[in-house]
């Protein structure tokens, strides 16, 4: 039987998988892992036969805590259309904390934008609450994120600087760590990446390499 993360220590992330978010992406995969949490997204699943909603459904239903990247809703030139996967997501999350049940009302979420306030001119709705604009820059989700998570969890988390330089440290290395098992670091999964962080920060401690996200 596979085992899965612990509710209390499961991280929905939601976010765009876009090239150009790439950097971003791995920088908040990568600052949940060393706060003792274990990131999930609907990345961890290749089951062609499984309907997304679905997938994305359950791994809400499974994760305590959400980080929502809402920074990716702009106009589409190819498509010609705006992109609102990520604040249907987040909604899915917060129904699923209002009306969940006991349980779920103990959800806790983080949302990001690009910038600072950007959020009110196309989702005014969530006004009110902390929303953090990350403009861009890996080191300063990295910063947020574990600011975030050391305050809703009230868990003892080394300062943002020791995670930022671990960060910096590990894509220095990435490339060299997938001759390992012979990867190219351009097509890496989301499983394989969590797996060379895991062994790059040795989290004995983590059972992610036996949950259900690395199976």
């Amino acid at each position: 039987m596979k085992a899965i993360a612990d509710y209390s220590r499961t991280v929905f992330v939601n976010c765009p998988f876009d090239d150009e978010y790439q950097s971003l992406f791995e920088a908040v995969i990568f600052s949940i892992l060393p706060c003792g949490f274990v990131p999930r997204c609907a990345k961890e699943s290749m089951n062609s036969d499984e309907i997304r909603i679905n997938k994305i459904t359950s791994i809400i239903k499974e994760s305590k805590y959400g980080i929502h990247d809402l920074s990716r809703v702009e106009y589409s030139k190819e498509q010609k259309l705006p992109r609102f996967n990520m604040p249907l997501e987040f909604g899915i999350f917060l129904g699923c904390q209002k009306y969940g049940g006991p349980l779920h009302r103990q959800k806790k979420y983080l949302v990001f934008d690009k910038e600072d306030y950007r959020y009110k001119k196309f989702i005014s709705d969530i006004s009110g609450q902390d929303i953090r604009g990350h403009h861009n820059k890996p080191a300063l989700i990295i910063e947020i994120i574990r600011e975030w998570l050391a305050h809703v969890s009230n868990k003892t988390i080394p300062g943002p600087r020791f995670h930022i330089e671990r960060f910096n440290q590990f894509k220095k290395e990435i490339k060299e760590r997938c001759k390992k098992y012979n990867w190219d670091y351009d097509k890496l999964t989301y499983k394989e990446y969590t797996r060379l962080i895991i062994e790059f920060l040795n989290l004995k401690t983590i059972e992610i390499l036996d949950s259900e996200i690395n199976s």
